[in-house]
């Protein structure tokens, strides 16, 4: 039997619930896909032959189907006005499917999400996500579908346990996998600065990892929940927490803990990360570094200086390359990323259909962080734009 199903295998009938292979009495009955397998010549015929199949074992017969036989993106394409390109984009946290809706679809929310939560195992909740603006891609409120209303989940990755409310806990960009990247970046008695550290998916780890940690999350909900596991993962002290506006905890906190690492300790024995991981405002932050010390501050400093690598998480137009993710950089940071400065540039992946996720990782410089002006022009905004084109015609 085995060597006929490795020749049938590309042929099989692989749906929900269904096995391909039937036990008959004494004999099996192994069911094809009816456009893989149209006729006795679309298989491998030869091969068949020497296992003593022939094509009077070929034949075709009715099966009866049920809603359990289809998957959930199968059910959906039949029964919804889908245009194009749509695709039912939907990503998992725990035991809760959380999904983008666009404005034509909206009308069979209920319809959607009642499959979702009957096709996708160990899925007890489908909420959509409703966003400011259809180009934002931060912030969203929850808007519940079907299922459990219970939105308080529990996740454990890496052997840590991380506790919060889905639906008061704006989107992270980053996957587990890749927190855990950056946490792999990191080796004991290096220093993590994290501007926008939600529930402790990097800082926490990496606290326990033996870092110091300096961690702030603008949003008190978030940081009620970063408290809280912290506390339930039993960080050391090493990790500080901090509830700011991104910008002002890079200019006072950041500022004050880098400045007392630059004059006192050998940076050379150990890594400093910077991680901006809300790639719809992190660009814009990047300014805040620029001249975030006067000249005669850094004076003093030891011949050879490490200083921090700044990890920006950026969303480009989806297609787009490498390059792109770099020029936006460039672009905020107002300076070129040559050899010296840019570390590397990663793809991370799509996080909708229209959007791409790059990591930027650049290296500061004693002229960026004494310098404030833009060497790099960048581009003009809407309104710009609007005053200029106003001037011409007048």
């Amino acid at each position: 039997m085995r060597p006929v199903m490795e020749l049938l295998k590309k042929f099989l009938l692989n749906m929900e619930r269904l096995n391909p292979v039937r036990v008959l009495g004494e004999q099996r009955e192994v069911l094809l896909h009816p456009t893989k397998a149209a006729c006795w010549d679309s298989l491998h015929v030869v091969n068949l032959k020497q296992q003593r199949i022939t094509p009077n074992d070929f034949y075709f017969a009715e099966l009866e189907l049920s809603y359990e036989n289809w998957s959930a993106i199968e059910i959906l394409k039949s029964v919804l006005p889908m245009e194009g390109k749509d695709r039912i984009f939907y990503r998992r946290v725990g035991q809760i499917l959380h999904v983008h809706l666009k404005d034509h679809l909206l009308p069979y929310k209920n319809l959607i999400g009642q499959v979702l939560l009957d096709k996708i195992r160990d899925c007890r909740t489908v909420v959509n996500r409703i966003y400011a603006t259809d180009n934002h891609e931060g912030d969203f409120e929850v808007e519940f579908l079907c299922g459990s209303p219970e939105c308080e989940i529990e996740i454990k990755q890496y052997g840590f346990s991380f506790k919060f409310d889905f639906s008061k806990v704006p989107k992270s960009f980053c996957s587990w996998e890749e927190h855990g990247n950056i946490v792999k970046m990191l080796k004991l008695g290096d220093v993590l600065y994290e501007v926008s550290a939600g529930m402790g998916q990097c800082s926490v780890p990496a606290a326990r990892k033996g870092c110091l940690v300096l961690s702030n999350e603008s949003n008190p909900e978030i940081f009620r929940w970063l408290q809280h596991n912290a506390k339930k993962n039993n960080c050391p002290p090493r990790l500080r927490m901090f509830n700011k506006d991104a910008r002002q905890f890079i200019l006072e906190d950041l500022r004050e803990n880098l400045f007392k690492l630059l004059l006192a300790t050998n940076t050379t024995t150990y890594g400093i990360h910077i991680v901006m991981n809300l790639p719809d405002m992190a660009v814009d932050l990047l300014d805040a570094f620029r001249g975030l010390y006067k000249a005669d501050e850094l004076t003093d400093l030891p011949k050879n200086v490490s200083y921090p690598t700044v990890h920006i998480y950026c969303l480009i137009e989806a297609n787009r390359t490498l390059e792109k993710a770099k020029q936006l950089v460039e672009e905020h940071f107002g300076e070129i990323l040559n050899d010296c400065l840019l570390q590397n540039v990663i793809y991370i992946g799509n996080i909708s259909q229209s959007r791409d996720l790059y990591r930027v990782s650049i290296k500061l410089s004693l002229n960026s962080l004494t310098t404030r002006e833009i060497g790099v022009p960048r581009k003009r905004c809407a309104e710009e734009e609007q005053v200029v084109a106003i001037k011409r015609i007048i």
